[in-house]
């Protein structure tokens, strides 16, 4: 029986259709098997990476649940004093958790961004940690307190 779904290549500018889980079409799938292969050596690194542990655990998918759900959805990064109109795409860490794994759930250290506004640094850059408050809107957030 034919398979339901047909993707697009990933390679790109090719439109060719394909059915194979290796993402790619049969003209372009024998150039990208060093792609696959790095991407299984990415996963193996990952499995005894304590960090990415931190990410894959119950905690993450709620933590980044309530920050959307507090409103912070658009991209929280300042260019030329006007907040940034894209979406949040990725939760970026001001101190990485790799050097404040303390802070990895701590709103006050978590800003949304879109993809453009994502450092390629883990963390913010030292030189920006002085004046945060010029680079990134503030995050909203409400504590919840049971007294």
């Amino acid at each position: 029986m034919p398979a339901r779904f047909h993707r697009y290549c990933r390679e790109r500018g090719c439109s060719e259709r394909h059915n194979d889980a290796s993402g790619f079409c049969s003209k372009h799938r024998e150039n990208n098997s060093i792609f696959l292969v790095r991407k299984q050596r990415d996963a193996e690194r990952k499995k005894g990476d304590p960090i990415w542990h931190l990410y894959n655990c119950a905690a993450w998918p709620r933590f980044r649940g309530a920050f959307f759900g507090y409103g912070n959805v658009i991209c929280q990064r300042i260019v030329d004093g006007q907040r940034c109109r894209f979406p949040v795409e990725i939760l970026h860490h001001i101190h990485s958790p790799r050097q404040r794994p303390d802070l990895m759930y701590s709103p006050s250290n978590v800003r949304g961004v879109c993809r453009q506004h994502h450092p390629n640094s883990e963390g913010e850059p030292k030189e920006n940690l002085a004046h945060l408050g010029d680079i990134y809107a503030p995050t909203l957030w409400r504590e919840i307190r049971f007294t």
